[in-house]
């Protein structure tokens, strides 16, 4: 029975890819089997995803770099476009073909009414195997060709934390569909953004008119009174059934909620707080 912190890890890891979950020694740790089954050129992680391209595409040199530019954060066509050179048409023709391949997939924010014709649209990669390969392969190929892996350690010791932050983002939405019956049932859940703000997802339920905003926190440290505030303040920004929405709110947390806190979700009545993958505090109605 593997930890939730321990799950989190090897689904960050490999997608949760039965596949590529065989490849994993469950008894070394993640950075064991990083640095042993992906970092070695000999091993089968190590070339399955230019494997994937060489297999799909005549020009995978072109989509590499694509897809290295969306797994590094540049995630709007604009920015892909700096970072790759492409023009537009033809940046278009490739991230058909990825999201084709189910290599990436194309968000918009989830209360955009027109998907296609939004304006807000960015590009995430789809799996968090690839994510990982694009981190911690590609960009050192050549170091580790000849079994120089400290580089590359070095990275992920700095930062697989911030990749185990995303994977619990994606991983709290499924969690909240489960808890639907604790909250209420949504015809769909997704991520949010303006220009200046980010709601990591909101669940939707327009019949009702009843809307959730969340907020994931994987993090060392108790969630403070400031993590509600500021996510109070952006669903303000929120334009969708103004005057008229009932709203929720939920937090997800790794280490726990600080007294305060749960003082005032008692209060407000409309707070839920998660604990890892748990519910911990609902509301009253």
């Amino acid at each position: 029975e593997k930890s939730f912190e321990e799950f989190l890890s090897y689904f960050t890891l490999t997608g949760g890819m039965p596949a590529y979950l065989l490849e994993i020694n469950p008894k070394n740790s993640v950075e064991d089997n990083l640095k042993t089954k992906i970092l070695d050129k000999k091993e089968f992680l190590h070339n399955e995803v230019e494997f994937i391209l060489r297999e799909e595409l005549r020009e995978p040199r072109t989509y590499l770099s694509v897809l290295k530019a969306i797994s590094w954060g540049k995630t709007r066509a604009s920015e892909i476009i700096n970072e790759t050179g492409l023009e537009k048409n033809v940046l278009f023709k490739y991230l058909g073909v990825l999201e084709d391949l189910k290599l990436i997939t194309r968000e918009v924010p989830v209360t955009e009414e027109n998907k296609l014709k939004s304006k807000r649209g960015i590009y995430k990669i789809s799996d968090n195997f690839i994510k990982i390969w694009f981190q911690y392969v590609y960009p050192y190929k050549s170091n580790l060709e000849i079994g120089e892996y400290s580089d590359v350690m070095h990275k992920f010791r700095t930062g697989f934390s911030i990749l185990l932050g995303h994977t619990y983002e994606q991983i709290c939405s499924e969690i909240l569909k489960e808890n639907q019956k604790n909250i209420f049932s949504f015809e769909k859940i997704g991520r949010w953004w303006d220009n200046n703000n980010e709601i990591d997802f909101i669940g939707i339920n327009s019949e009702n008119k009843q809307i959730i905003f969340c907020e994931c926190k994987w993090s060392n440290k108790n969630i403070g009174t400031n993590i509600l505030n500021d996510l109070i303040e952006k669903s303000k920004k929120v334009d969708w059934n103004n005057g008229k929405r009932k709203e929720k709110f939920a937090l997800f947390g790794k280490s726990g909620y600080t007294e305060e806190l749960m003082k005032v979700a008692r209060e407000r009545g409309d707070v839920f707080l998660f604990l890892k993958d748990k519910l911990i505090h609902s509301t009253d109605a």
